[in-house]
């Protein structure tokens, strides 16, 4: 029905592996982690980034204080599109408040991913702890990186 949510995603997808050369089990700045077997992308945006019909058909809140995690496990040997994966994982700020994140799964028949969504209540850095496991029974992927967000008001 609407299609312009799974493009953005494949946007992103497609743009990164051009933009680093990152080793085994590294985070760079620019979004994704490699392993030997799979690449973990990763980001954060703000939820009001969506259109409004497209957050009503997944069920997501869009709001100024409201960002969204977004997780795809990409198989080295594809260019495109998420695979099915467990995906968890944690939140923490400055201040070393913790909060688990709940994951949905966002499964557009050739591409999987999964978005949480993450309240913040002023500008904030972000530390996020993840844990990726492919569905195949490989084993789980831990993936760290931080963020500075921004609330809009």
């Amino acid at each position: 029905m609407f299609r312009s949510f799974p493009l953005l995603l494949l946007v992103f997808l497609s743009a990164l592996p051009a933009l680093s050369t990152a080793q085994n089990q590294r985070t760079t700045e620019t979004g994704f982690t490699r392993f030997a077997e799979h690449t973990v992308y990763h980001s954060v945006f703000s939820s009001t980034a969506i259109r409004p019909e497209i957050a009503v058909l997944h069920g997501l809140t869009r709001a100024g204080n409201q960002m969204l995690v977004n997780v795809a496990l990409v198989s080295n040997d594809r260019q495109f599109g998420g695979e099915p994966a467990h995906v968890s994982g944690s939140v923490s700020n400055l201040l070393n408040q913790r909060r688990e994140l709940n994951f949905k799964t966002i499964d557009e028949g050739d591409v999987v991913y999964y978005l949480a969504p993450v309240r913040v209540t002023e500008q904030d850095t972000l530390h996020f702890t993840l844990k990726v496991a492919p569905e195949s029974g490989a084993s789980a992927y831990e993936v760290k990186f931080t963020k500075r967000v921004y609330v809009n008001h």
